[in-house]
């Protein structure tokens, strides 16, 4: 005789389908992605991009990086608990908007940009020559 009510087996079954996702979830964020070297050279190269968490136009720019936006240096200006207050070191760095790219050398890139145009402006190669290929 089965003493185990079909709560305990829809419990176990969700724990499983829960633990699947978490799996999918890492595996994803951590594949390559075909703009890594150039999310790569953004920063090696000294640019930052100035955000705010609350700005669907900084939303939009990392999104198009997909999982290589975690090679771009970040800078979050939104204080939190006061998100339309700029965090002092984003007003220190002239930022004007979001986003806002700015390169060591001082070069200022404002608005959500196409990655072709961000290519174009900063030097970096958007596309390995593997993905050409």
């Amino acid at each position: 005789m089965n003493t185990k009510s079909p709560g305990f087996y829809l419990f176990g079954f969700a724990i499983l389908v829960v633990a699947a996702v978490i799996v999918v979830g890492i595996v994803q964020k951590s594949a390559p992605s075909e703009y890594d070297s150039f999310a790569q050279c953004l920063t090696e190269s000294g640019y930052a991009m100035y955000g705010a968490y609350w700005c669907p136009h900084c939303e939009n720019q990392k999104a198009e990086f997909g999982n290589a936006f975690q090679y771009i240096d970040y800078v979050e200006c939104a204080t939190p608990g006061d998100p339309y207050n700029m965090k002092q070191e984003c007003r220190d760095a002239g930022v004007e908007g979001y986003p806002t790219w700015i390169g060591e050398d001082g070069t200022f890139l404002s608005g959500d940009r196409p990655l072709e145009n961000l290519a174009e402006e900063t030097g970096c190669q958007l596309y390995s020559e593997e993905v050409e290929a």
